[in-house]
């Protein structure tokens, strides 16, 4: 999906070493910029691993429980800038997010692998309680309401 959205590459985690790969495709200087938001503490230790040398790091996904971080490495010797977002500009981002997708210039199909009609939500809701992993979107559209799924586990969902 990233790679049908415009990005230059796309890592799978359960493929190999995600830091050694970034650290190679990037000629070994590491990524610019980390933009967490999963959360995940494997994942935002692996994100301050990549980062380059005077790199930002942006942490927007909350975790569950602390997370240990090799600050000595990781931040400090690298001079890494730390951000974290906790909140949003609510009206200037609509703003700026519906003049993208009026625009074209922003393409979200992909993230969007099913779309069922709203009558079928009650058996998709056993997703959720299965704890699938996936994004889910309702749309209404001038004929119907929608349901919008998309799934990032590699499994496919029960239909």
């Amino acid at each position: 999906m990233a790679l049908r959205m415009g990005a230059d590459v796309a890592l799978d985690p359960s493929a190999g070493d995600v830091v050694a790969q970034v650290i190679a495709a990037t000629g070994g200087s590491g990524a610019d910029v980390l933009l967490e938001m999963s959360g995940h503490p494997a994942a935002i230790q692996q994100g301050f691993q990549m980062l380059r040398a005077g790199g930002r790091a942006s942490l927007l996904g909350i975790p569950s429980k602390p997370v240990t971080l090799n600050l000595v490495d990781d931040i400090i010797f690298k001079g890494a800038t730390v951000h974290g977002i906790y909140g949003r500009r609510m009206f200037e981002t609509w703003v700026q997010m519906t003049d993208l997708l009026k625009s074209g210039k922003l393409n979200l199909e992909p993230l969007f692998a099913e779309r069922l009609p709203l009558d079928r939500f009650a058996m998709r809701s056993k997703c959720w309680k299965a704890d699938w992993p996936g994004k889910f979107c309702f749309i209404q559209t001038a004929r119907r309401a929608d349901l919008c799924l998309k799934w990032i586990s590699h499994a496919n969902p029960p239909h």
